[in-house]
């Protein structure tokens, strides 16, 4: 049965908290087809305060100074940048950014400031929160602001593990975006990414004739770190409904790659003098000549770009009579190409998965992103992709704001509001598979000796670290694909907590056994009191009793988080006896 939309009124607000650039929108429920982006931001730079995102920038005041952040900051030196990144452990970072100087310069503040990952990503967000509710107040008046529950929507990467999310939830509340208010218990939720993307730009095309039934579209999100894809299949065109097509990807081609090319670009142009040019000189050089200059405008074709360089940098002899520092098109493209041909080589890849699972390639590739805005991406993209799909690209700001707009859909959607979209995902696919550890009688057969062990309570051979796979990478996921399974436990005296272990793999092929490429998810520990002597009786072969408490574990996973309830006596464990502790 349908549910009745929702006559409460509320205020849906999504953030999309980027590597270096971050954004909200929000829309009000009573007028959901109205959804408004945050502008208007502080700035110290030109061309910036009416833009639709701010820098994820974040320096922290000494000696009672105020904090400076997004626009505000005019110097990098000491600040904190790349910082989101700071929330995955170390061991989860791509060796290509831990071993960037960006990086290891935000490890460097980080450690200098004796704040946690959380802390820093917390603070910004905080000031990221204050400004936007400022902003939505001004526009919906402070009335209308107090009589409205609050429904917050997070955008995080696809290829995120599970842990970030946890981590981002402590930084959302700590930032004081959970904060009681007088109208109700504000709902936070997440969304990956590139699935926000696809809601704000796949409702596009609902109305077109050329689409139809069983039609792939590949969105392109590509972001200032990294590039990501999802695929969608139309499963029903009224409702615009759609099936995620086949497991996403991503890889580290997002715009700061470009950034780091130009800059090299221009510092082995400019010799050695660049070593004379101050931080808030190359911050305002950078914002003023690359991102609001070249790397919006390149298309590949034969010119020559002036860009002003501070005073303090030497031309090149043969540029001396010039105003400014030249740069021909072919300089360019070394800056560019070596990024494109991987974001190009991540599409054929996906392209290549849906033609093997569907036997037809994607009708359209769409572009998002700050960086999926550049019109030389859609040109070589429209060149390397089949003569039958072909490349989309809105023009303006649409395709930058497209996650943060889709955070709104997102949040409209799961209230079960009127959307301003008419579209709704069924099903994702497990980037994962998940599973836990069990043993099970040791056949010589079957098992691996040094998987052996004698369990005394049994008193019987088992083979311990084998894995059962209840949920496979690959696999259709609907919005509630529940996994229920029953566990035991042997006891000869009391019944402490409970821990249990659950495990993952990126493995296309799940081992049968706890191998090198499994690694622990989360545990999930439970409290409630048991009485052992009430458990059931069990004896062994020897006549000696053990007790036995049974047990069951459900898992609910649809793609993007994953909640656990545990079960005894048939009946759900009180939430606030059941802990999960990511590692």
């Amino acid at each position: 049965m349908a549910r009745t939309p929702t006559t409460e009124e509320v205020l849906v607000i999504g953030i999309d908290f980027g590597t270096t650039y971050s954004g909200v929108a929000w829309a009000y429920s009573r007028q959901p087809e109205n959804i408004e982006v945050i502008t208007n931001w502080e700035s110290e730079l030109t061309h910036c305060s009416d833009e639709e995102k701010s820098p994820t920038l974040l320096k922290c005041g000494k000696y009672g100074e105020q904090d400076e952040w997004g626009y505000t900051v005019t110097s990098a030196k000491d600040a904190f940048r790349w910082f989101k990144l700071l929330l995955l452990n170390e061991k989860d970072v791509d060796p290509v950014i831990y071993n960037c100087s960006e990086f290891r310069e935000a490890r460097s503040v980080r450690d200098a400031s004796g704040k946690s990952a959380v802390e820093i990503v917390s603070r910004y967000l905080q000031l990221l929160w204050n400004h936007a509710i400022n902003d939505i107040q001004i526009a919906i008046g402070e009335d209308l602001m107090v009589k409205c529950r609050f429904n917050v929507v997070i955008t995080l990467p696809a290829i995120w593990p599970h842990y970030a999310q946890q981590r981002m939830e402590q930084a959302a509340e700590m930032a004081g975006i959970l904060a009681k208010r007088p109208c109700g218990t504000t709902l936070l939720r997440f969304i990956s990414e590139p699935e926000a993307a696809a809601l704000s730009t796949l409702g596009d095309q609902a109305n077109k004739s050329t689409v139809e039934v069983d039609d792939n579209f590949v969105i392109c999100d590509a972001g200032g770190g990294t590039v990501d894809l999802i695929s969608y299949r139309v499963s029903e065109k009224t409702p615009f409904t759609l099936k995620e097509s086949v497991k996403g990807d991503g890889g580290l081609c997002g715009g700061i790659f470009l950034d780091k090319n130009f800059l090299e670009l221009v510092k082995s142009t400019t010799g050695g003098s660049w070593h004379n040019v101050s931080k808030k000189q190359e911050l305002k050089f950078m914002n003023d000549s690359w991102e609001h200059g070249i790397k919006r405008q390149f298309r590949g074709r034969p010119r020559t770009w002036i860009v002003d360089t501070p005073d303090s940098v030497k031309k090149p002899q043969s540029q001396k009579r010039s105003k400014g520092l030249s740069l021909h098109t072919n300089e360019i493209l070394k800056v560019f190409d070596p990024i494109i041909r991987k974001i190009e080589a991540l599409v054929k890849s996906q392209s290549l998965a849906i033609l093997s699972k569907y036997g037809k390639q994607p009708k359209y590739v769409i572009l998002v992103g700050g960086f999926g805005r550049n019109p030389y991406l859609r040109d070589c993209l429209d060149k390397s992709v089949d003569a039958g799909t072909k490349v989309l690209q809105s023009q303006g700001t649409k395709p930058w704001v497209a996650i943060c707009r889709g955070a709104v859909i997102h949040g409209l959607a799961s209230l079960h509001l009127p959307q301003p979209l008419n579209i709704k995902v069924e099903s994702r696919v497990a980037r994962l598979s998940y599973g836990v550890v069990f043993s099970e009688l040791y056949d010589p057969e079957r098992h691996s000796i040094q998987d052996m062990n004698f369990d005394s309570t049994e008193h019987v051979w088992k083979a311990n670290n084998q894995m059962e796979w209840f949920l496979k990478q690959g696999q259709d996921l609907s919005k509630s694909s529940r996994v229920r399974r029953r566990y035991h436990r042997n006891y000869t005296g009391t019944v402490e907590e409970i821990e249990h272990w659950f495990y993952i793999t990126a493995s296309r092929n799940p081992p049968s056994r706890r191998e090198d490429c499994v690694s622990r998810l989360c545990s999930v520990k439970w409290n409630t009191k048991v009485d052992s002597g009430k458990l059931p009786r069990h004896f062994n072969s020897l006549g000696v009793p053990y007790r036995v408490l049974n047990f069951e574990i459900e898992m609910t996973c649809d793609g993007r988080s994953i909640d656990f309830t545990v079960y005894y006596k048939g009946r759900a464990v009180a939430n606030h006896n059941v802990v999960v502790e990511y590692e």
